[in-house]
């Protein structure tokens, strides 16, 4: 049995290990494949490509995480490797940063710039590090030919990669030739799609010419590297596809030679039938809708337009300001001195009168500000402001809001259990147990929602890739409530572990110390924000000097989803925190509302029959209810059918029903002429 501490020794040394050079930390993962040549068998590696424009290896004992070791490059022109583990609940995450040569120069906590992306192909099974390598390297070899490539990347790349190819230490799938392992799963690829007897003959050949320009791209980046000709090299590869194609041909003949026919004969008719008939539509298309086009893209669809005629405004009323202001000096200095003493006096006035702005005149000041507004600020900036207080903001502020206004009336409804002097009715006991158990369920619920927000929003919120400039405890002030949230739903056995984003326990941690304590609530908040470090606390000017890049960063990320998917992931989110919000405030209510009840339902208290509930309470709850009830049901269909792995539907109806239990026990409660009984049955007033 291997001893669990002595591999986590191990694993962490491999994975922490520094060197001088890119391509000796390279060559040391390469000789040991990654741990996997000196690892324990209990210790399971997994291989990572292109994850987040990283490659490298996840290492698991069981089903935790204790390491990974990536290595990423960066647009920069430098490069990254990440190392990090997660040992005896101790976080050790570090970032090495080699230069543009290959040499080591820097170390950091952070990721200090952004990864190259790409879409990966299996250039080398073997090595995620040298499939990274080759992958970057057909990237570069692309651009170079628009002049877009970085050529000193290309030299240190393919310099690491012929070392390794050119050693007997190392073994990459290059030095296996022909039989290297990318060609040889592109052609059991091909077998396994022509073996699939669910797959008609044209989806087969369609699936055959993708693989085969996943192949020719394998050939040329590696071709290249190691200086290998076309003929010794492509050629043969060629040549081996009519072998290939013979072992298609024989395992379905009659199937493919009715396909074969099908497509040079009928299927030339109908391409060319479908060509004609797509570019008629289109001319005519074009032809109808050509005259609006300057319009359509200057003014509604480039949103940049608008920014071009803010700063267009803005010159020409500072031009007019100065004219008018010029203009206003003369008339000053011709006028004569007509000052009067009568017209001293204090002018008495009881009512100060508002003058009638006109609602047509109203919206012209809005578009004014409107103009003004997107001439200082870029489409991204602003698009980006607009989802930091919607999304970063908003909906972890709004569970807060519910999850303390639920906290303090969990208190209020302890401290009336415990109130020894009180002797209460039965059924207002009850009562009491019921709302203690309703409101924890409520709190569960909003638990699993803030969970699931992390999960949803691993950009924007989280921000895994660390692309966000802006660092502060009120921007991860979400990840430490939540933690406290967590401790408290464990604590009391109402769930295990959080469904949440990976990375929300490390940066619950990250934040909380980051926070430095004031001696007051506005000390602390100067330690901690630089709103409030600003010389000028209202200058927006100040404010949008540090923010415009976060903004651009929250914008860049919100377009990493797509278009509709953004749309319908606003929606749910937005109605997930219009129900916390409205369960916040009927808990208001109830708090505010519990003493009557207490005082109503305690025997030594006498005549409480005519105790009865406020009509403004009343009225308050119902509206709070209805707008609950109508938020769900206008978009229960949609959430229930198309999210199949969503249960916010169900979890919905319980709120509801939660919260309608609770108001229908209220009202009996509180029916007029109902008084407190040391008796089981009701009593009322007859």
């Amino acid at each position: 049995m291997v001893d669990a501490n002595n591999a986590y020794t191990e694993v962490c040394n491999l994975v922490m290990l520094q060197a001088m050079t890119l391509d000796e930390r390279l060559a040391c993962i390469l000789q040991s494949d990654g741990g996997k040549k000196l690892l324990p068998s209990n210790i399971h590696i997994e291989d990572v490509h292109g994850f987040n424009g990283m490659s490298g290896y996840n290492y698991w004992d069981g089903d935790t995480l204790i390491a990974q070791l990536y290595l990423g490059t960066l647009t920069s022109g430098t490069y990254v490797i990440y190392k990090r583990t997660f040992v005896n609940n101790e976080l050790n995450e570090v970032y090495d940063y080699y230069d543009n040569e290959g040499n080591f120069f820097h170390q950091s906590n952070s990721l200090d710039n952004q990864c190259v992306t790409y879409s990966s192909i299996a250039m080398d099974p073997t090595s995620p590090f040298v499939n990274h390598m080759y992958n970057i390297l057909y990237l570069e070899y692309e651009g170079a030919k628009d002049n877009f490539g970085e050529t000193n990347r290309i030299k240190v790349y393919e310099n690491i990669i012929r070392k390794f190819y050119k050693s007997d230490e190392y073994k990459i799938s290059a030095n296996d030739g022909l039989k290297d392992a990318a060609l040889k799963n592109i052609k059991n690829e091909i077998i396994k799609i022509e073996n699939d007897e669910y797959l008609k003959w044209d989806e087969r050949q369609t699936i055959f010419k993708k693989l085969r320009e996943i192949r020719g791209k394998i050939l040329k980046t590696k071709r290249r590297v190691h200086n290998r000709s076309f003929f010794s090299y492509d050629f043969i590869v060629f040549l081996t596809n009519f072998i290939l194609r013979f072992q298609l041909i024989k395992r379905r003949p009659v199937n493919n030679l009715r396909g074969f026919i099908y497509r040079h004969t009928i299927g030339h008719v109908l391409w060319f039938t479908q060509t004609a008939r797509n570019n008629i539509g289109f001319a005519v298309a074009m032809a109808i809708w050509t005259p609006f086009t300057f319009y359509f893209i200057t003014q509604p669809i480039n949103p940049h337009a608008m920014w071009v005629v803010g700063k267009l405004r803005n010159a020409y009323l500072n031009v007019e300001e100065v004219i008018l202001q010029e203009n206003n000096l003369k008339d000053v200095t011709n006028k004569l001195d007509m000052i009067n003493t009568a017209l001293a006096a204090n002018k008495k006035s009881d009512v100060k009168v508002e003058p009638q702005v006109d609602w047509h005149d109203r919206m012209s000041d809005f578009k004014a500000m409107q103009i003004a507004y997107e001439a200082d600020l870029v489409p991204a900036e602003r698009f980006g402001r607009i989802e930091q207080f919607e999304t970063q903001f908003n909906f972890p502020l709004t569970a807060e809001a519910a999850w303390m206004e639920m906290e303090m009336y969990v208190k209020a409804l302890d401290s009336a259990l415990d109130f020894k002097a009180a002797r209460y009715d039965r059924r207002y006991k009850l009562f009491l147990k019921s709302e203690k158990r309703r409101t924890l369920e409520l709190q569960h619920y909003i638990w699993q929602k803030v969970g699931q927000f992390f999960i949803d929003h691993p950009y924007i919120v989280v921000d895994q890739d660390g692309e966000q400039p802006e660092k502060n405890y009120y921007l991860g002030r979400q990840f430490v409530f939540f933690k406290k949230m967590t401790d408290k739903i464990l604590k009391l056995g109402l769930d295990s572990a959080p469904k949440t984003h990976p990375m929300v326990a490390q940066l619950a941690e990250r934040y909380k110390k980051m926070k430095v304590e004031g001696a007051s609530v506005l000390d602390t908040l100067e330690k901690n924000s630089q709103l409030f470090k600003q010389k000028d606390f209202y200058s927006s000017k100040e404010l949008r000097s540090y923010m415009k890049r976060q903004w651009e960063v929250l914008f860049l990320q919100q377009n990493k989803k797509q278009e509709s998917a953004s749309y319908a992931l606003q929606a749910y989110t937005w109605s997930i925190k219009n129900a916390m919000w409205l369960m916040q405030t009927i808990h208001s209510a109830k708090r505010n509302e519990l003493a009557t009840l207490t005082y109503k339902y305690n025997l030594n208290n006498q005549n409480t029959g005519s105790v009865t509930a406020d009509p403004s309470t009343n009225e308050y709850l119902e509206n709070m209810f209805h707008n609950l009830a109508i938020e769900f049901v206008s978009i229960k269909r949609e959430m229930k059918a198309n999210l199949p792995n969503d249960n916010e539907a169900d979890l919905r109806v319980d709120v509801i029903n939660n919260l309608k239990q609770y108001i229908m026990e209220r009202d009996r409660l509180l029916n007029t002429g109902v008084y407190a009984s040391i008796h089981e049955d009701e009593k009322t007033i007859q």
